[in-house]
């Protein structure tokens, strides 16, 4: 009788890292299978902005066709990692901020990106793309949505003495 009850206890030992491991790899694939399909990973959203410098056609005057993208190279020139970062804002709304490459017949270029989330819909939308290439020393835009800040407010009038007062700086009481 013991000897059946240990080994039931064993047979459990056995099962128990059986479904522990089923359940690590089911996790794994299901994780996998999301980033293969989300369209808001960095890599997709990386995609479109490709496919935004591919089709601005001042950028392929500079560059020459066909426009393609690229990421940074690892160590040892093995694998690309992408450089982005997501941040918060003042208002509390999430940017992404990223830098990538892409290169043409005639030449190459930085690209700098940031996107904003929709706090509604949870879509990004580019509010910025821009091309540095170094060849020529030019900046092109591909899109620019930037709100527009003023930094200098319009003056207002002032009236008498420091701003107070009437307009011919004496006081009438």
């Amino acid at each position: 009788m013991a000897r059946r009850a240990g080994h039931a206890v064993s047979n459990l030992g056995y099962a128990s890292v059986l479904l522990v491991g089923l359940a690590v790899l089911g996790s794994s694939f299901y994780y996998l299978s999301l980033e293969i399909i989300d369209s808001d990973t960095a890599w997709s959203l990386h995609e479109a902005t490709v496919a935004l410098c591919a089709a601005h056609p001042g950028l392929r005057a500079v560059l020459g066709d066909p426009v393609e993208g690229r990421a940074d190279v690892g160590a040892r020139g093995r694998g690309q990692s992408l450089n982005h970062h997501v941040v918060t804002d003042g208002k509390g709304g999430q940017v992404l901020v990223m830098r990538s490459y892409v290169q043409g017949s005639r030449g190459a270029g930085t690209v700098h990106v940031e996107m904003v989330k929709d706090k509604e819909t949870g879509a990004w939308t580019h509010q910025l793309v821009q091309v540095d290439v170094p060849s020529t020393r030019q900046r092109i835009l591909v899109v620019d949505k930037r709100p527009i800040i003023l930094v200098n407010p319009p003056a207002t009038e002032k009236k008498g003495w420091f701003g107070f007062g009437s307009r011919n700086g004496a006081r009438h009481v």
